[in-house]
Protein backbone atom coordinates (compact mmCIF):
# COMPACT_ATOMS: atom_id res chain seq x y z
CA UNK A 1 0.00 0.00 0.00
CA UNK A 2 2.99 2.42 1.01
CA UNK A 3 4.59 1.88 -2.35
CA UNK A 4 0.72 2.42 -4.57
CA UNK A 5 0.73 5.78 -2.33
CA UNK A 6 -2.46 4.40 -1.04
CA UNK A 7 -1.77 4.41 2.66
CA UNK A 8 -4.56 5.27 4.97
CA UNK A 9 -4.74 7.73 7.81
CA UNK A 10 -5.19 5.08 10.98
CA UNK A 11 -6.92 6.62 14.15
CA UNK A 12 -4.96 5.98 17.55
CA UNK A 13 -7.20 3.49 18.53
CA UNK A 14 -6.72 1.22 15.77
CA UNK A 15 -3.22 0.87 17.05
CA UNK A 16 -4.68 0.48 20.83
CA UNK A 17 -6.75 -2.65 18.98
CA UNK A 18 -3.88 -4.30 17.04
CA UNK A 19 -1.65 -3.81 20.27
CA UNK A 20 -4.54 -6.08 21.93
CA UNK A 21 -4.82 -8.58 19.33
CA UNK A 22 -0.66 -9.23 20.12
CA UNK A 23 -1.39 -9.18 23.80
CA UNK A 24 -4.54 -11.27 23.94
CA UNK A 25 -1.82 -13.87 22.61
CA UNK A 26 1.17 -13.16 24.96
CA UNK A 27 3.44 -11.65 22.02
CA UNK A 28 3.66 -8.56 24.05
CA UNK A 29 6.99 -7.44 21.87
CA UNK A 30 4.61 -7.54 19.07
CA UNK A 31 1.99 -5.55 21.03
CA UNK A 32 4.35 -2.76 21.99
CA UNK A 33 5.72 -2.56 18.98
CA UNK A 34 2.28 -1.94 17.82
CA UNK A 35 1.86 0.90 20.67
CA UNK A 36 5.02 2.41 19.46
CA UNK A 37 4.50 3.15 15.97
CA UNK A 38 0.86 4.38 16.98
CA UNK A 39 2.72 7.11 19.45
CA UNK A 40 4.64 7.89 16.44
CA UNK A 41 1.79 8.94 14.13
CA UNK A 42 -0.05 10.30 17.34
CA UNK A 43 2.58 11.81 20.09
CA UNK A 44 0.28 13.53 21.62
CA UNK A 45 -2.82 10.79 21.79
CA UNK A 46 -2.59 10.09 25.91
CA UNK A 47 -4.81 7.14 25.40
CA UNK A 48 -1.78 5.65 23.61
CA UNK A 49 0.77 6.44 26.64
CA UNK A 50 -1.66 4.64 29.02
CA UNK A 51 -2.20 1.48 26.93
CA UNK A 52 1.66 1.26 26.99
CA UNK A 53 1.36 1.88 30.57
CA UNK A 54 -0.90 -0.62 31.63
CA UNK A 55 0.97 -3.30 29.32
CA UNK A 56 4.77 -2.20 31.07
CA UNK A 57 2.92 -2.74 33.82
CA UNK A 58 1.63 -5.80 32.82
CA UNK A 59 5.23 -7.33 32.05
CA UNK A 60 6.30 -5.67 35.53
CA UNK A 61 8.22 -2.86 34.02
CA UNK A 62 7.01 -0.66 36.76
CA UNK A 63 9.22 2.59 35.88
CA UNK A 64 8.78 2.45 32.41
CA UNK A 65 4.94 2.29 33.45
CA UNK A 66 4.59 5.26 35.14
CA UNK A 67 7.15 7.13 32.84
CA UNK A 68 4.31 6.67 30.27
CA UNK A 69 2.01 7.56 32.12
CA UNK A 70 3.97 10.94 33.25
CA UNK A 71 3.50 11.47 28.93
CA UNK A 72 0.00 10.84 29.12
CA UNK A 73 -0.65 13.33 32.02
CA UNK A 74 1.57 15.81 30.05
CA UNK A 75 -0.86 15.28 27.18
CA UNK A 76 -4.45 15.55 29.22
CA UNK A 77 -2.95 17.33 32.32
CA UNK A 78 -5.19 16.33 35.55
CA UNK A 79 -6.73 13.83 33.55
CA UNK A 80 -8.99 11.53 35.98
CA UNK A 81 -9.16 8.83 34.51
CA UNK A 82 -4.96 8.71 33.79
CA UNK A 83 -4.41 9.78 37.45
CA UNK A 84 -6.63 6.71 38.72
CA UNK A 85 -4.35 4.54 36.67
CA UNK A 86 -1.00 6.33 38.19
CA UNK A 87 -2.28 5.73 41.71
CA UNK A 88 -3.06 2.15 40.86
CA UNK A 89 0.11 1.48 40.23
CA UNK A 90 1.84 3.51 42.87
CA UNK A 91 -0.35 1.83 44.78
CA UNK A 92 0.45 -1.67 43.60
CA UNK A 93 4.28 -1.46 43.74
CA UNK A 94 3.93 0.11 47.69
CA UNK A 95 5.15 3.53 46.96
CA UNK A 96 3.15 5.28 49.24
CA UNK A 97 3.73 8.49 49.76
CA UNK A 98 4.39 9.43 46.03
CA UNK A 99 0.58 7.57 45.73
CA UNK A 100 -0.82 10.18 48.69
CA UNK A 101 0.82 12.91 46.89
CA UNK A 102 -1.87 11.80 43.85
CA UNK A 103 -4.40 10.71 45.30
CA UNK A 104 -4.78 14.60 47.55
CA UNK A 105 -4.25 15.66 43.33
CA UNK A 106 -7.16 13.42 42.57
CA UNK A 107 -9.13 14.98 45.22
CA UNK A 108 -8.98 18.40 44.24
CA UNK A 109 -9.35 17.59 40.76
CA UNK A 110 -12.40 14.96 41.26
CA UNK A 111 -14.52 17.58 43.78
CA UNK A 112 -18.04 17.96 42.82
CA UNK A 113 -17.86 14.96 39.99
CA UNK A 114 -19.58 11.85 40.01
CA UNK A 115 -16.15 9.69 40.37
CA UNK A 116 -15.48 10.62 43.81
CA UNK A 117 -16.96 7.00 44.75
CA UNK A 118 -14.25 5.52 42.76
CA UNK A 119 -11.73 7.67 44.20
CA UNK A 120 -12.69 7.00 47.47
CA UNK A 121 -12.54 3.44 46.61
CA UNK A 122 -8.57 3.71 45.42
CA UNK A 123 -8.28 5.19 48.69
CA UNK A 124 -9.57 2.38 50.42
CA UNK A 125 -7.16 0.12 48.13
CA UNK A 126 -4.13 2.65 49.39
CA UNK A 127 -4.37 2.00 52.91
CA UNK A 128 -5.25 -1.53 53.04
CA UNK A 129 -1.78 -2.29 50.93
CA UNK A 130 -0.82 0.05 53.78
CA UNK A 131 -2.56 -2.28 56.51
CA UNK A 132 -4.13 0.69 58.27
CA UNK A 133 -7.23 -1.00 57.97
CA UNK A 134 -9.20 1.53 59.86
CA UNK A 135 -8.81 3.88 57.29
CA UNK A 136 -9.45 1.64 54.66
CA UNK A 137 -12.95 0.56 56.20
CA UNK A 138 -13.83 4.56 56.21
CA UNK A 139 -12.36 5.04 52.51
CA UNK A 140 -14.27 2.03 51.44
CA UNK A 141 -17.54 3.21 53.16
CA UNK A 142 -17.76 6.61 51.90
CA UNK A 143 -17.45 5.16 48.27
CA UNK A 144 -20.45 2.89 49.06
CA UNK A 145 -22.56 5.55 50.47
CA UNK A 146 -22.04 8.06 47.71
CA UNK A 147 -23.23 4.62 45.48
CA UNK A 148 -24.38 1.90 46.79
CA UNK A 149 -24.40 -0.03 43.43
CA UNK A 150 -20.36 0.33 43.70
CA UNK A 151 -19.63 -3.63 43.36
CA UNK A 152 -15.79 -3.14 44.14
CA UNK A 153 -15.85 -1.18 46.91
CA UNK A 154 -18.80 -4.09 48.50
CA UNK A 155 -16.30 -6.92 47.40
CA UNK A 156 -13.70 -5.65 49.28
CA UNK A 157 -14.76 -3.74 52.13
CA UNK A 158 -15.44 -7.07 54.29
CA UNK A 159 -11.84 -7.75 54.52
CA UNK A 160 -11.31 -4.48 56.09
CA UNK A 161 -13.71 -4.85 58.50
CA UNK A 162 -12.62 -7.96 59.55
CA UNK A 163 -8.98 -6.95 60.11
CA UNK A 164 -10.43 -3.66 62.27
CA UNK A 165 -13.62 -4.85 63.74
CA UNK A 166 -15.96 -2.08 62.83
CA UNK A 167 -18.79 -5.40 62.69
CA UNK A 168 -21.69 -2.65 64.20
CA UNK A 169 -20.53 -0.21 61.46
CA UNK A 170 -20.68 -2.13 58.88
CA UNK A 171 -24.06 -3.54 59.86
CA UNK A 172 -25.31 0.29 59.86
CA UNK A 173 -23.84 0.72 56.32
CA UNK A 174 -25.15 -2.36 54.82
CA UNK A 175 -28.45 -1.91 55.58
CA UNK A 176 -28.35 1.52 54.38
CA UNK A 177 -27.14 0.02 51.05
CA UNK A 178 -30.18 -2.62 51.01
CA UNK A 179 -32.68 0.21 51.80
CA UNK A 180 -31.23 1.89 48.84
CA UNK A 181 -31.20 -1.76 46.54
CA UNK A 182 -32.30 -4.77 47.96
CA UNK A 183 -31.05 -7.19 45.51
CA UNK A 184 -27.67 -6.19 46.39
CA UNK A 185 -26.30 -9.62 46.78
CA UNK A 186 -22.85 -8.57 48.17
CA UNK A 187 -24.59 -5.89 50.76
CA UNK A 188 -26.56 -9.04 51.91
CA UNK A 189 -23.40 -11.18 52.42
CA UNK A 190 -21.29 -8.39 54.11
CA UNK A 191 -24.52 -7.49 56.32
CA UNK A 192 -24.65 -11.45 56.90
CA UNK A 193 -20.86 -11.54 58.05
CA UNK A 194 -21.01 -8.23 60.32
CA UNK A 195 -23.75 -10.37 62.00
CA UNK A 196 -21.65 -13.24 62.07
CA UNK A 197 -18.76 -10.85 63.44
CA UNK A 198 -21.22 -9.83 66.34
CA UNK A 199 -21.83 -13.30 67.09
CA UNK A 200 -25.53 -12.52 65.95
CA UNK A 201 -25.27 -16.21 64.12
CA UNK A 202 -29.12 -16.43 63.68
CA UNK A 203 -29.31 -12.93 61.84
CA UNK A 204 -26.10 -13.76 60.22
CA UNK A 205 -27.57 -17.04 58.67
CA UNK A 206 -31.13 -15.28 57.69
CA UNK A 207 -29.21 -12.13 56.39
CA UNK A 208 -26.76 -14.80 54.63
CA UNK A 209 -29.91 -16.80 52.98
CA UNK A 210 -31.04 -13.61 51.49
CA UNK A 211 -27.59 -13.20 49.85
CA UNK A 212 -28.03 -16.58 48.11
CA UNK A 213 -31.31 -16.23 47.41
CA UNK A 214 -31.12 -12.43 45.18
CA UNK A 215 -27.79 -14.48 43.47
CA UNK A 216 -28.37 -18.09 43.62
CA UNK A 217 -25.00 -18.75 41.81
CA UNK A 218 -23.08 -16.91 45.15
CA UNK A 219 -21.27 -19.41 46.13
CA UNK A 220 -19.49 -17.73 49.10
CA UNK A 221 -22.71 -17.20 50.68
CA UNK A 222 -24.02 -20.85 50.72
CA UNK A 223 -20.35 -21.40 52.51
CA UNK A 224 -20.76 -18.68 55.00
CA UNK A 225 -24.07 -19.65 55.91
CA UNK A 226 -23.23 -23.25 56.02
CA UNK A 227 -20.63 -22.48 58.22
CA UNK A 228 -22.96 -20.42 60.71
CA UNK A 229 -25.26 -23.06 60.47
CA UNK A 230 -22.20 -25.04 61.87
CA UNK A 231 -21.45 -22.86 65.15
CA UNK A 232 -25.39 -22.81 65.77
CA UNK A 233 -25.57 -26.63 65.69
CA UNK A 234 -27.89 -26.56 62.85
CA UNK A 235 -26.50 -29.09 60.62
CA UNK A 236 -29.69 -30.19 58.78
CA UNK A 237 -29.71 -26.23 57.68
CA UNK A 238 -26.11 -26.27 56.72
CA UNK A 239 -26.46 -29.41 54.82
CA UNK A 240 -28.93 -27.86 52.82
CA UNK A 241 -26.65 -25.15 52.38
CA UNK A 242 -24.31 -27.81 51.06
CA UNK A 243 -26.86 -29.71 48.86
CA UNK A 244 -28.08 -26.41 47.07
CA UNK A 245 -24.34 -25.25 46.45
CA UNK A 246 -23.48 -28.76 44.92
CA UNK A 247 -26.05 -28.78 42.58
CA UNK A 248 -24.54 -25.45 41.15
CA UNK A 249 -20.71 -26.52 41.27
CA UNK A 250 -18.87 -29.48 41.32
CA UNK A 251 -18.32 -30.64 45.02
CA UNK A 252 -14.41 -29.94 46.23
CA UNK A 253 -13.23 -31.73 49.00
CA UNK A 254 -14.20 -28.84 51.10
CA UNK A 255 -17.83 -29.68 50.60
CA UNK A 256 -17.49 -33.13 51.27
CA UNK A 257 -15.63 -32.56 54.39
CA UNK A 258 -18.30 -30.49 55.87
CA UNK A 259 -20.98 -32.19 54.68
CA UNK A 260 -19.21 -35.47 56.57
CA UNK A 261 -18.55 -32.93 59.81
CA UNK A 262 -22.70 -32.77 59.91
CA UNK A 263 -23.28 -35.92 59.79
CA UNK A 264 -21.06 -36.52 62.28
CA UNK A 265 -22.14 -34.00 64.50
CA UNK A 266 -25.85 -35.76 63.95
CA UNK A 267 -24.41 -39.22 65.17
CA UNK A 268 -24.32 -40.89 62.27
CA UNK A 269 -21.01 -41.90 61.99
CA UNK A 270 -21.36 -43.99 59.08
CA UNK A 271 -22.50 -41.21 56.54
CA UNK A 272 -20.06 -38.85 58.30
CA UNK A 273 -17.27 -41.70 56.98
CA UNK A 274 -18.66 -41.72 53.67
CA UNK A 275 -18.04 -38.17 52.78
CA UNK A 276 -14.81 -38.13 54.31
CA UNK A 277 -13.87 -40.78 52.07
CA UNK A 278 -15.18 -39.26 49.39
CA UNK A 279 -13.15 -35.81 50.58
CA UNK A 280 -10.04 -37.77 50.61
CA UNK A 281 -10.59 -39.33 47.52
CA UNK A 282 -11.44 -35.54 45.54
CA UNK A 283 -8.45 -34.46 47.06
CA UNK A 284 -5.37 -37.18 48.96
CA UNK A 285 -4.11 -34.04 50.21
CA UNK A 286 -6.06 -32.46 51.95
CA UNK A 287 -5.12 -32.95 55.60
CA UNK A 288 -8.31 -31.82 57.08
CA UNK A 289 -10.18 -33.92 55.34
CA UNK A 290 -8.03 -37.08 57.04
CA UNK A 291 -7.79 -34.97 60.30
CA UNK A 292 -12.14 -35.10 61.06
CA UNK A 293 -12.37 -38.93 59.32
CA UNK A 294 -9.86 -39.90 62.03
CA UNK A 295 -12.15 -38.14 64.74
CA UNK A 296 -15.33 -39.44 62.96
CA UNK A 297 -13.43 -43.43 63.24
CA UNK A 298 -12.37 -42.56 66.83
CA UNK A 299 -16.43 -41.94 68.25
CA UNK A 300 -16.84 -44.95 66.90
CA UNK A 301 -14.24 -46.52 68.91
CA UNK A 302 -12.11 -47.63 65.65
CA UNK A 303 -8.87 -46.96 67.69
CA UNK A 304 -6.25 -48.14 64.88
CA UNK A 305 -8.49 -47.16 61.53
CA UNK A 306 -7.99 -43.98 63.44
CA UNK A 307 -4.03 -43.85 64.17
CA UNK A 308 -4.11 -44.30 59.93
CA UNK A 309 -5.85 -40.84 59.15
CA UNK A 310 -4.82 -38.77 61.93
CA UNK A 311 -0.89 -40.20 60.96
CA UNK A 312 -1.90 -39.23 57.54
CA UNK A 313 -3.01 -35.70 58.42
CA UNK A 314 0.07 -35.28 60.47
CA UNK A 315 2.07 -36.32 57.34
CA UNK A 316 0.70 -33.35 55.17
CA UNK A 317 0.98 -30.90 58.32
CA UNK A 318 2.56 -32.07 60.70
CA UNK A 319 2.50 -28.41 62.28
CA UNK A 320 -1.28 -28.66 63.44
CA UNK A 321 -1.17 -29.31 67.46
CA UNK A 322 -4.70 -30.77 67.44
CA UNK A 323 -3.49 -33.30 64.69
CA UNK A 324 -0.51 -34.42 66.57
CA UNK A 325 -2.84 -34.68 69.96
CA UNK A 326 -5.52 -36.34 68.53
CA UNK A 327 -2.83 -38.76 67.31
CA UNK A 328 -1.37 -39.21 70.65
CA UNK A 329 -4.94 -39.72 72.10
CA UNK A 330 -5.57 -42.88 69.77
CA UNK A 331 -2.11 -44.34 70.38
CA UNK A 332 -3.01 -44.15 74.11
CA UNK A 333 -6.52 -45.71 73.93
CA UNK A 334 -4.52 -48.98 71.96
CA UNK A 335 -1.97 -48.88 75.08
CA UNK A 336 0.94 -47.73 73.11
CA UNK A 337 2.17 -45.26 75.84
CA UNK A 338 5.37 -44.71 74.47
CA UNK A 339 3.98 -43.83 71.00
CA UNK A 340 0.95 -41.64 72.99
CA UNK A 341 4.06 -39.59 74.75
CA UNK A 342 6.09 -39.02 71.65
CA UNK A 343 3.06 -37.08 70.23
CA UNK A 344 2.02 -35.41 72.99
CA UNK A 345 5.78 -33.92 73.45
CA UNK A 346 5.59 -32.58 69.86
CA UNK A 347 1.99 -31.11 70.32
CA UNK A 348 3.11 -28.93 73.63
CA UNK A 349 6.18 -28.10 71.38
CA UNK A 350 3.80 -26.68 68.37
CA UNK A 351 1.34 -24.94 70.82
CA UNK A 352 3.23 -24.84 74.45
CA UNK A 353 0.03 -22.39 75.82
CA UNK A 354 -2.00 -24.96 75.70
CA UNK A 355 -2.59 -25.91 79.38
CA UNK A 356 -4.70 -29.35 78.43
CA UNK A 357 -1.68 -30.66 76.66
CA UNK A 358 0.71 -30.76 79.66
CA UNK A 359 -1.61 -32.03 81.61
CA UNK A 360 -2.29 -34.86 79.08
CA UNK A 361 1.69 -35.62 79.23
CA UNK A 362 2.03 -35.62 83.30
CA UNK A 363 -0.70 -37.66 83.15
CA UNK A 364 0.78 -40.74 80.66
CA UNK A 365 4.10 -40.37 82.58
CA UNK A 366 2.49 -40.62 86.06
CA UNK A 367 0.66 -43.79 84.73
CA UNK A 368 4.30 -45.13 83.45
CA UNK A 369 5.71 -44.49 87.03
CA UNK A 370 8.42 -41.85 85.28
CA UNK A 371 8.26 -39.52 87.91
CA UNK A 372 11.99 -37.49 87.24
CA UNK A 373 10.18 -37.26 83.85
CA UNK A 374 7.19 -35.48 84.83
CA UNK A 375 8.96 -33.10 86.75
CA UNK A 376 10.60 -32.19 83.53
CA UNK A 377 7.86 -31.77 81.94
CA UNK A 378 6.40 -29.36 84.41
CA UNK A 379 9.60 -27.51 84.22
CA UNK A 380 8.83 -26.60 80.94
CA UNK A 381 4.92 -26.01 81.61
CA UNK A 382 6.30 -23.48 83.81
CA UNK A 383 7.64 -21.45 81.38
CA UNK A 384 5.22 -21.92 78.88
CA UNK A 385 1.81 -21.70 80.45
CA UNK A 386 2.52 -21.71 84.36
CA UNK A 387 -0.87 -21.29 85.90
CA UNK A 388 -2.43 -23.58 88.70
CA UNK A 389 -2.37 -26.19 87.09
CA UNK A 390 1.13 -26.76 87.43
CA UNK A 391 1.23 -26.66 91.26
CA UNK A 392 -1.44 -29.34 91.14
CA UNK A 393 0.43 -31.47 88.77
CA UNK A 394 3.51 -30.75 91.00
CA UNK A 395 1.95 -32.05 93.84
CA UNK A 396 0.22 -35.15 92.34
CA UNK A 397 4.16 -35.60 91.34
CA UNK A 398 5.23 -35.45 95.00
CA UNK A 399 2.52 -37.33 96.44
CA UNK A 400 3.45 -40.25 94.05
CA UNK A 401 7.00 -40.11 95.34
CA UNK A 402 5.86 -39.69 99.29
CA UNK A 403 6.74 -36.19 99.63
CA UNK A 404 3.84 -35.70 101.71
CA UNK A 405 4.59 -32.09 103.25
CA UNK A 406 6.25 -31.09 99.98
CA UNK A 407 3.13 -31.63 98.28
CA UNK A 408 0.48 -30.37 100.88
CA UNK A 409 2.28 -27.18 100.56
CA UNK A 410 1.84 -27.32 96.73
CA UNK A 411 -1.65 -27.94 97.26
CA UNK A 412 -2.29 -24.76 99.44
CA UNK A 413 -0.02 -22.49 96.67
CA UNK A 414 -2.44 -24.13 93.98
CA UNK A 415 -5.55 -23.26 95.81
CA UNK A 416 -4.48 -19.54 96.92
CA UNK A 417 -4.17 -19.07 93.11
CA UNK A 418 -7.30 -20.51 91.84
CA UNK A 419 -9.30 -20.66 95.07
CA UNK A 420 -9.70 -24.40 94.43
CA UNK A 421 -11.98 -23.75 90.75
CA UNK A 422 -9.62 -26.36 89.38
CA UNK A 423 -8.74 -29.01 92.14
CA UNK A 424 -10.44 -31.96 90.68
CA UNK A 425 -7.37 -31.92 88.49
CA UNK A 426 -5.92 -33.54 91.71
CA UNK A 427 -8.22 -35.95 91.86
CA UNK A 428 -8.29 -37.05 88.25
CA UNK A 429 -3.95 -37.64 88.49
CA UNK A 430 -4.35 -39.07 91.73
CA UNK A 431 -7.86 -40.77 92.47
CA UNK A 432 -6.93 -42.12 96.12
CA UNK A 433 -6.33 -38.37 97.15
CA UNK A 434 -10.36 -37.62 97.31
CA UNK A 435 -10.35 -40.13 100.64
CA UNK A 436 -7.46 -37.89 101.94
CA UNK A 437 -8.69 -35.76 105.03
CA UNK A 438 -5.54 -33.49 104.88
CA UNK A 439 -6.29 -32.53 100.96
CA UNK A 440 -9.86 -32.53 101.76
CA UNK A 441 -9.67 -30.18 104.84
CA UNK A 442 -7.43 -27.62 102.58
CA UNK A 443 -9.78 -27.70 100.10
CA UNK A 444 -12.59 -27.01 101.79
CA UNK A 445 -10.97 -24.40 103.97
CA UNK A 446 -9.88 -22.64 100.87
CA UNK A 447 -13.21 -22.83 99.07
CA UNK A 448 -15.34 -21.05 102.09
CA UNK A 449 -12.89 -18.37 101.72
Amino acid sequence: MSQKGTVPFYEGTVFIEISDYFREGSQYNESLKALAIGIQYHPYCADLFVAKAKLLLETNQEDLSLIFIDKALACSPNDVAILSIKLEILTEYERFEEAKDVLALLKQTSIGSDSMDNVYFLQGNLYDMMEDFDMSFQSFSESIRRNPRNTEALSKIWFATEYCGRYEDSVTLHQFVIDQNPYSHLAWFNLGEAYAGLEDYSKAVEALEYAFIVNEDFEMAYRSCAATCIKLGWYKKALKCYQELSERIEQDSDILTQMGYCYECMGELSKGENYYARAVMKNPKDHDAHYRMGQCLSKGRKWKASISSYTRAVELDGRKDRYLHALAEAYLKIGDLDQGEIYLQKATEIAPEVQDYWIRHVEVLLKQGQIDRCHEVLEDAEINAFGPFVLYCRSACYFEEGRRQEALQTVIEALQMDNGYEHNLLFNLTPYLEQDKDVLNLITTFSRS
